[in-house]
């Protein structure tokens, strides 16, 4: 029986590729909130973003 007919082998292979699609989704999820914030911040003045720091 070849090594990828194996049920756990399978099982294993299924996880791995959830594991890594859940990875991929939270780096672009991450890449995309920290664009829209650099284009929140280059919308405010200095005063602004020192009063969003201050809260």
């Amino acid at each position: 029986m070849p090594i990828t007919d194996d049920p756990i082998t399978q099982a294993q292979l299924r996880k791995l590729n959830a594991e890594a699609t859940l990875a991929e989704s939270r780096t672009n999820e991450s890449q995309d909130k920290s664009g829209r914030m650099r284009k929140l911040i280059s919308k405010k003045s200095d005063k602004q973003l020192e009063e969003m720091i201050d809260t």
